[in-house]
């Protein structure tokens, strides 16, 4: 049963041709997108959440555009619903960005000559990991692909001819040969056949390959006509498909007709097929694959009594996707699997011991312990790990007994401060460093100023604002005056802050960039991603699902923010950069405290990055720190990842 409602009239000799629905404003309603082609506009309608909408919102398309068709995507990486919009009558596509409130700006055209597109589709052709887009050209007889670059923009149109007077009215995307490359399928009206243009991976794709839409009942006339004509079957066979186009008709299927024929069966129905059933219980499958996600299709056929194929057509149907069952993506050598052993060994082994720990933090409520080594000369290094809480026994205060030997010195960051993420420098230009702390139990972040021998002053306290909770501090020269500064992000106000040094060891106050409301950012590192010698701002959003990032303009300020999507209730809670392809552009790597994988997104080398490639990890969700070093000298990055809930580390060869 369905209740009528109000209808929402767009308005009068509107001709609406098209609709696409999507939440716009972001309120967990969905809103509607139609394309009005008499009145030239498109209207946008948001949702009440009760099956009606508010009063139509127009966006002009051009004097006589005829807008035809209309999707929804998003096509500029801030994670807001944008508009693309084929325009009949202007020859063009135009895009409509989302500013996440159920309004739209930064109207965008692209100019297609004379092709009348029809219908759009969208999917990464290039393997980029950003969308494309592809339409379908009614009066020029092709399709057009537009190669996005990740921002709003994309490359010109390139073409692909279907046939003389074909009228292209449709397309679709979809992996049809299962190369794991997407192809197009396109509906030609004018010839009644539909093309297949197979892609090659990169952007490109194969002449068409045509296939007639005759209905059987058609070609099996056209057979018998031959068969009485005294043609062979395949003979036959290539006459039709000559005619009709490839692959109407098959010589294999040719020659089973011309044999039914000859025995004297002129019926063009098919004979009903023996064997096991191709149907079954779409439900009983999929809660069989839940209760056993290991077992593979041959199983699942002898369970249900059908043929091994159509269980896998149910799995592709299902969108599901074949994995081996062990970890490992190949089979390790016994030097592989002895070396994989021994780097785990070595990282479990008495962490004072190993270089990678050089400095040991630990934490409770009120203070950190540091370990006095030799001094280390090398560049600040940053640890921060909000959610890990490391067992008592593990490393000792200055009241415990201490089996290494090694003095250990306390310095209080006040009564339940709970300092959470260090970071070291030398922020008086005293050739000595100096130790920053974020400790979410205060207003303020401790700054602690060496002596050269292993102690340091009372704490600093810099303030970053009420109820701020800043979770991770970072530091970096961010204004290029050659004194270090510090980048805190502040959890519960959901921003993040900048102190800018006077290489004194004094800061100017705080100067803050919002994220977004509830996205309780908990981490921050800094880099220069765009290689313009000015160092830029990364910071997980954690309960948005995005990392932000803010790219330096010099003179102290930063751009507005650019977001990464992580992957759905993902939860990012920290960032590394790295190169990790060794192509000396650097990538992001983000551990996602929610999600069994980690996010990958490989670098342009111009501050543009790839959308994410989710890494699967076996593990519990619950990553709580990630770091990339070199473990086996093989001059490729590692990474290695620290499972919270798991209690384990995985090391990524």
């Amino acid at each position: 049963m369905y209740k009528p409602i109000l209808n929402q009239k767009p308005q009068y000799n509107s001709l609406t041709n098209s609709i696409a629905a999507a939440d716009f404003n972001e309120d967990g309603f969905l809103d509607m997108v139609v394309t009005n082609y008499g009145s030239h506009n498109i209207g946008i309608l948001l949702g009440k959440g009760d099956g009606t909408f508010q009063n139509q919102i127009t966006y002009s398309t051009g004097i006589f555009s005829h807008p035809y068709f209309v999707l929804v995507n998003g096509f500029n990486g801030d994670m807001h619903k944008d508009i693309v919009v084929a325009n009949y009558g202007s020859n063009s596509l135009e895009l409509f960005f989302g500013i996440g409130n159920g309004f739209f700006t930064s109207q965008v055209p692209f100019a297609m000559d004379n092709c009348r597109p029809v219908l759009i589709a969208v999917g990464d052709f290039n393997n980029d990991s950003l969308l494309d887009i592809a339409a379908a050209n009614y009066d020029t007889n092709n399709i057009g692909i537009f190669l996005g670059y990740g921002n709003g923009s994309f490359q010109n149109q390139t073409v692909y001819t279907t046939e003389l007077g074909s009228r292209s009215h449709s397309i679709a995307v979809g992996d049809f040969n299962r190369n794991s490359r997407l192809d197009l399928a396109v509906v030609n009206s004018g010839k009644d056949s539909m093309a297949i243009f197979y892609g090659n991976g990169h952007g490109t794709f194969a002449n068409q390959k045509r296939f007639q839409l005759k209905n059987n009942f058609e070609i099996r006339v056209l057979l018998r006509h031959y068969w009485k004509k005294g043609l062979s079957a395949r003979a036959a066979a290539a006459e039709i498909c000559e005619v009709e186009g490839e692959g109407t008709i098959g010589k294999t299927a040719a020659i089973k007709w011309f044999k039914r024929f000859e025995d004297g069966d002129l019926d063009f129905e098919d004979k009903p097929r023996s064997g096991r059933p191709s149907i079954l219980d779409e439900e009983d499958l999929r809660a069989a694959l839940e209760d056993e996600p290991s077992s593979n299709t041959r199983d699942s056929a002898d369970k249900f009594g059908v043929a091994q194929r159509t269980v896998l057509n149910y799995l592709h149907k299902f969108d599901f996707v074949y994995k081996k069952s062990r970890q490992d993506p190949y089979e390790l050598t016994e030097a592989q699997a002895i070396r994989r052993v021994e780097v785990c060994r070595q990282l479990l082994d008495n962490p004072l011991n190993d270089r990678f720990w050089k400095r040991i933090v630990t934490c409770d409520k009120k203070d950190f312990i540091h370990h006095n080594t030799d001094r280390d000369t090398k560049a600040p290094q940053t640890i921060s790990d909000r959610d890990r809480r490391i067992p008592e026994k593990k490393f000792h205060r200055v009241s415990h007994f201490n089996p290494t030997g090694i003095a250990l010195s306390a310095f209080s960051t006040g009564t339940n401060s709970a300092p959470i993420s260090i970071a070291s420098g030398d922020f008086k230009n005293d050739c000595l460093m100096d130790i920053v702390v974020a400790k979410p139990g205060a207003d303020n972040i401790a700054l602690f100023l060496g002596s050269g021998e292993g102690t340091f002053a009372i704490q600093v306290k810099i303030p970053t604002g009420a109820t701020s909770t800043s979770l991770s501090a970072a530091i970096g020269d961010l204004n290029n005056d050659n004194l270090l500064d510090i980048a805190v992000a502040n959890s519960d106000v959901d921003n993040i802050g900048i102190l800018f040094g006077y290489g004194n060891g004094t800061f100017a106050s705080q100067i803050t960039y919002s994220i977004e409301e509830r996205s309780y950012p908990n981490f921050i590192c800094v880099h220069d991603l765009n290689d313009d010698f000015r160092l830029d701002i990364i910071a997980p959003a954690k309960s948005r699902d995005y990392i932000a990032i803010y790219f330096s303009i010099g003179n102290r300020f930063f751009g507005n923010q650019l977001a990464y999507y992580t992957g759905y209730q993902s939860a990012s809670s920290i960032v590394v950069v790295g190169d990790l392809n060794n192509d000396h552009i650097l990538d992001i790597i983000v551990g996602n405290s929610n999600a069994n994988y980690l996010s990958l997104y490989r670098g342009h080398g111009n501050g543009v990055f790839y959308g994410f490639i989710a890494f699967p990890l076996n593990g519990t969700g619950a990553t709580s720190f990630v770091a990339i070093t070199d473990l086996d000298n093989d001059a490729r990055l590692e990474i290695i990842v620290a499972d919270s809930g798991g209690d384990f580390i995985a090391v990524l060869l």
